[in-house]
């Protein structure tokens, strides 16, 4: 199996696939990839709605308009936030306390630079963002077993959440459809450097 660098090099945005369905055990190895991956706190607010059925796959596909990615996929993840997760911030600060990965501190004495008092960053911004983090994992995972993926935005979410009676306490972020590519496409361009350096530097 590919290491993760050889995963991320060799992954594309596939938007055509065979007809060939995805393996419960491709399957589970993706939605564990998403489990392994790191969270604020670890508060571990991604959920995953795997969509395999044709019926329900019909209605995915036409909430995204019927075309792309979702429009020939054996299988379509819809990846969502738990809004809820931060009422578990107790529970997770301790359970990181108790494995030693995170040391007790007195945070009422926090200040930054300029002496702001600490403040937890958690809600919803940094629930879709590790939502973002676990998709990327399936992602790369999905690269790596051979199959290939697509993130899709452009969708009527709220068609969906309506037909699975998804609840408003999750937040769908994107669509993930998954399977056999038809084809391998070459690299995509790439601009040439991702850094940044401030004008004073």
């Amino acid at each position: 199996m590919p290491n993760i660098f050889e995963a991320a090099e060799k992954r594309r945005s596939i938007r055509k696939f065979t007809g060939e369905p995805v393996s419960p055990e491709h399957i589970e190895a993706l939605l564990e990839a998403a489990r392994r991956a790191p969270s604020a706190v670890n508060l571990q607010p991604s959920r995953f709605l795997v969509v395999t059925d044709p019926d329900d796959l019909a209605v995915v596909r036409a909430a995204a308009y019927g075309v792309g990615a979702c429009a020939s996929a054996p299988c379509i993840i819809v990846c969502m936030a738990d809004l809820t997760a931060d009422a578990h911030l107790g529970e997770r600060v301790g359970e990181l306390t108790e494995s030693g990965a995170l040391e007790p501190l007195d945070m009422s004495s926090m200040r930054s630079g300029s002496g702001k008092p600490f403040a937890l960053k958690i809600g919803r911004d940094v629930a879709l963002m590790n939502c973002a983090i676990a998709t990327a994992h399936i992602d790369l995972q999905a690269a790596a077993l051979g199959l290939g993926a697509c993130w899709v935005h452009h969708a009527e979410f709220s068609e969906i959440r309506e037909h699975f009676a998804i609840p408003e306490t999750l937040e769908i972020v994107t669509l993930l459809p998954v399977g056999h590519p038809v084809e391998q496409p070459g690299p995509r361009p790439r601009i040439d450097s991702v850094r940044w350096e401030s004008a004073s530097s």
